[in-house]
Formats: structure tokens, sequence, C-alpha cells
């Protein structure tokens, strides 16, 4: 009787160790928060918490996301989001300074601006986000309306 309690417990251990642990992937959304000189205003969240705003430049995937850890600019990639970071450059209005982009959720990347960086965007024409080999072109008329809607967004938790 004790052997088969014994083996039974076993048998039990071997197959709860050997099971996959119940975590589950963070669920990301977005939903649209509003619209601000021809630029879409979204909120993003992680398993229901916000996270942060963003504002996506018109008929693009670029898009400039204000957190409570500053703002970034965050492009697409056609590449797995990297463990480590990709150099690159920022080039606005045709001046370019080095840039280094992170692995954003989403496949995404992603760098931190600079607020010399973020004053001169409000005022450029044109932006291009080099990455690796990637280039990513952003139109930027309306960026400033853009960029304050989005960071009310944020100060109001995205709400």
């Amino acid at each position: 009787m004790n052997r088969h309690r014994l083996v039974t417990g076993l048998i039990f251990g071997l197959a709860v160790a050997g099971s996959p642990p119940n975590a589950s992937a963070q669920q990301f959304t977005t939903k649209k928060y509003a619209e601000a000189g021809g630029w879409t205003i979204q909120v993003h969240a992680a398993d229901g918490q916000f996270m942060r705003c963003g504002a996506v430049v018109p008929g693009g995937k670029v898009s400039f996301e204000i957190s409570s850890e500053g703002w970034t600019l965050s492009l697409p990639t056609a590449k797995p989001a990297p463990a480590d970071e990709v150099k690159g450059a920022l080039e606005i209005d045709g001046k370019s300074v080095k840039a280094a982009y992170l692995g954003g959720d989403e496949g995404r990347l992603m760098t931190f601006l600079k607020p010399a960086q973020l004053k001169q965007i409000r005022a450029a024409k044109t932006l291009t986000a080099t990455a690796g080999q990637e280039q990513t072109p952003g139109p930027l008329a309306g960026i400033d309306a853009a960029l304050r809607k989005a960071g009310e967004c944020n100060d109001k938790g995205g709400g």
C-alpha cells in the first residue's frame, strides 16, 4: 500500500514538473483617443493597464509616443525585434544624428528622443529614421498639434 502511494506520488510529481507554467503572453491593445492635425492619437495598454499614448503619422506606421519614461519614436521593422540595440540615425530636415533603437512591444523598434530633438521635430517638415539597413520616412505636417494632443492623452492616463 505504501509503495503504491509512493509510485503514484512520483508519477504525479513528474507530471506536474513537466507541465508548462500557466503564464500567458501579455495582451497589447490600442484604441483611438483623438485626431489632431491629421494625425491619429492612440492609447496603448498591456493586459488592460495604461502604458502610453502615441501620435501616428497620417498614412504611416511611424509614431511618436509619450510615457512616464519620456518621448520615443517608434517604427515598424521587417525583422524580429532584436535583443540588443540597433545602431541607426534620425535625419530631421536633412540633418542627421546618431540614434540607438531598442526592440519594443508588438515587433517595433523605438528610440528615445532628447528634448532638443523633440524641439527640432516640432518645427521640421521631414524625418527619416534609419535602423540598421531599414529606412522609414515620416512626413511631419501637423506634428506640433499631434504631440500636444498625445501629451494631453498621457496626462489623462489615456482616458
